[in-house]
């Protein structure tokens, strides 16, 4: 049986805690340890192994992480390389996607907020990815590639799957922790921008290293920061669907100016 101390109901990226509790998570509950004087923490079902505070992995973890990742979607690129020619872009396109995107896209939501060096690691891996799919030379400009592919950058993809966690909590698609971390701003009187699209209350921070990135102040300054149309999607694929488009014009903007 489960310790207490865990909430197993959803496979989310975030864990909310307090004190210094030396954590090791995996996707079996059965392996489960954590410090008793932990107050409260939610599992997210990945195989990151070593302290874990609020929803920010220590730098040491941070490296390791990114650097396993690193290591495991560049053995499966090389193999990928050797029958590119074999293969057709759409084929080469959703075997780089099952094989490589999926591994920078797994836990992503705890790199929210670590280095901007670390983040370059995981791009660079997938822009080695996308040259491999469109053949494209080492010497040839990269950003237009991913464009043409439909990918977001990896900063982009960590806000994405923050925000989806996020709509999926406002909608009651989450389990129950995740909604009680997030506050609904309801003003004390009627104003004209009442009928505006949802805001959430943004909670006080007091470190940036560590404050900044817990999922209750990440998520309402991210969805915040949302056009009204994308917050007021109906359901959670127009709402992947507007907010994918909002990130991709963000991210290549020069690009659709120059079009």
């Amino acid at each position: 049986m489960a310790d207490p101390g865990f909430d197993l109901r959803g496979g989310v990226d975030f864990v909310k805690g307090g004190g210094d509790p030396l954590v090791k998570i995996s996707t079996s509950s059965s392996n489960i340890v954590h410090n008793p004087t932990l107050g409260h923490c939610c599992t997210f079902g990945c195989m990151i192994e070593d302290r874990v505070c609020g929803t920010n992995l220590y730098m040491p973890v941070k490296i390791n992480h990114i650097n396993s990742v690193c290591r495991s979607c560049y053995a499966q690129l090389r193999q990928i390389g050797r029958i590119r020619k074999y293969l057709t872009i759409d084929a080469s396109k959703q075997l780089v996607t099952s094989l490589v995107i999926s591994r920078l896209d797994y836990c992503n939501a705890l790199l929210y907020g670590v280095p901007q060096i670390l983040i370059n690691k995981l791009q660079i891996v997938q822009n080695t990815a996308a040259r491999i799919i469109s053949r494209t030379s080492r010497y040839d400009h990269i950003t237009p590639v991913p464009k043409e592919l439909h990918w977001l950058p990896v900063q982009y993809r960590i806000q994405f799957k923050i925000l989806t966690h996020t709509y999926k909590a406002l909608n009651g698609k989450s389990p129950e922790y995740m909604e009680e971390m997030l506050c609904v701003y309801k003003p004390r009187r009627n104003l004209r921008s009442l009928n505006k699209a949802l805001t959430l209350v943004v909670p006080m921070s007091k470190t940036v290293t560590f404050g900044d990135r817990r999922f209750e102040y990440a998520a309402p300054k991210l969805w915040n920061d949302l056009p009204s149309g994308v917050r007021d999607s109906s359901s959670l694929c127009s709402f992947k669907r507007a907010l994918k488009t909002h990130y991709f014009k963000q991210a290549y903007e020069k690009y659709f100016y120059r079009e």
